[in-house]
């Protein structure tokens, strides 16, 4: 999350020392000086003037740092002239990231309008005409979130976080807060203590408030968008009909999600998606640091999305669990043919997707699913015939399990080994697994 700038007072302490304050030989040291109090003074409201005030803060910083680079006047690591370059480097890369910040702000108010109270917007505008604006605006939002007639585009109950230049979901209780402080101000009562929209509000308090005063001390949580290079950390390349990972520089072994962990699948289990092109990444589901599904692939579409169960390089268990896509049966699917098609050994993969049809969810407390073998699936396309059994599942593990509308015995979490798991041809038989250890 970015944060505000470096203060005036925070510069002038950080460059400067008992025997050489700001004296006048410091002239590009005091440009820097006034372009801070210049930034200062603009109201946090105005966008586009503190812009503005950003460009001369970097431009004055990097003349700065390149005069003395190119001078020499550079001795060591320790000279005090260094630490005073450093911190002027600091200020041009907080400046540059905030420049780019704000300049994201306008663009989304451009687009989106309604969504967050800005531009366009009456200042008696009601709550019932902003929620229209807000659904006229929506069909924008393929822009940033994938059409979705291509693949699984992220739920549109997570459509703040993929606008968000941030990538802050409001709804998250790490952030609701803020946004219910501007809704507050915004939208309720007869006289509104705010116009603003909500990142002008924000920027008018300003970040360190807003952590102080509202969140408690409190960070935001962002959720941590991969480009095309940082996802290649969480990479499952598929060789020798197995789920590997890379081993030093040129070295594959099998992977398994035994050292993993998911919110809710607990101990043992990922997080995955796959993208449009078949290819799988994996990783903890971390609500302390913002790894979420969406973080994958950026926000954009996928094929599939939801939780594994791997040991040893076999994949034994694919789920829909995805809250920012939720996946339908049809992507659990097509994530399956498209590992076989792609070489991996499917014989003992059980896809668990999710009852829709109702009634069967109040038997337990969390989410009702049904297993499907699914080799048998792929080729029968009959979901009937290739179900292995149905299942409560959700915090603890799985319980209620009922094979031929029989309740089986109670059973543990599957965590611990594949002994646990047992084989697709136990559950046929009629003797519900996985074995309780």
């Amino acid at each position: 999350m970015a944060l505000d700038i470096m203060t005036l007072a925070e510069f002038k302490a950080a460059t400067s020392h008992w025997y050489q304050m700001r004296s006048s030989g410091h002239t590009r040291l005091r440009a820097i000086d006034t372009a801070l109090r210049n930034y200062e003074a603009t109201p946090g409201h105005d966008l586009i003037e503190r812009i503005k005030k950003l460009n001369g803060i970097m431009n004055a910083t990097e003349a700065y740092v390149n005069d003395k680079e190119t001078t020499g006047a550079l001795k060591s690591t320790r000279d005090r002239r260094s630490e005073k370059v450093n911190q002027a480097q600091v200020l041009l890369d907080q400046a540059t990231a905030k420049r780019e910040y704000l300049a994201a702000v306008l663009g989304i108010e451009r687009n989106f309008p309604a969504f967050f109270g800005h531009g366009g917007t009456r200042e008696d505008q009601t709550a019932e005409e902003h929620l229209r604006g807000i659904i006229s605006s929506a069909a924008k939002l393929k822009d940033y979130i994938g059409s979705s007639a291509v693949g699984k585009q992220i739920d549109m109950t997570y459509w703040s976080e993929a606008i968000d230049p941030l990538h802050r979901h409001w709804g998250n209780p790490s952030n609701s807060k803020v946004f219910q402080s501007w809704m507050r101000r915004r939208w309720e009562g007869e006289a509104p203590t705010t116009t603003l929209g909500f990142f002008r509000w924000m920027e008018s308090i300003g970040d360190r408030r807003l952590v102080l005063e509202i969140l408690d001390n409190n960070e935001m949580l962002c959720t941590r968008y991969q480009d095309s290079v940082g996802r290649g950390e969480f990479r499952i390349p598929i060789h020798e009909n197995r789920l590997k990972r890379m081993h030093g520089q040129d070295e594959l072994i099998n992977w398994g999600t035994d050292t993993y962990k998911t919110n809710f699948g607990g101990d043992g289990w990922c997080i995955f998606v796959m993208d449009l092109s078949g290819n799988l990444y994996a990783n903890n589901h971390d609500n302390t640091k913002g790894f979420f599904h969406s973080a994958f692939m950026g926000g954009q579409p996928v094929m599939a999305a939801g939780e594994l169960w791997a040991r040893n390089g076999v994949l034994y268990i694919m789920t829909d669990k995805s809250g920012h896509y939720k996946p339908g049966f049809q992507h659990l699917v097509a994530g399956a043919t498209q590992l076989r098609d792609n070489g991996l050994d499917i014989s003992q993969l059980q896809i668990w997707a999710r009852h829709t049809s109702g009634g069967m969810a109040p038997k337990v407390g969390g989410l009702w699913y049904m297993s499907i073998d699914a080799t048998g699936f792929i080729q029968s396309q009959n979901a009937a015939q290739s179900m292995l059994y149905d299942f409560g599942y959700g915090a603890g593990g799985v319980r209620n399990t009922f094979v031929g509308g029989l309740q089986a015995n109670h059973l543990r979490s599957i965590n611990a080994t594949t002994e646990h798991l047992g084989s697709k041809d136990t559950f046929r038989g009629g003797t519900c697994g996985p074995r309780a250890g």
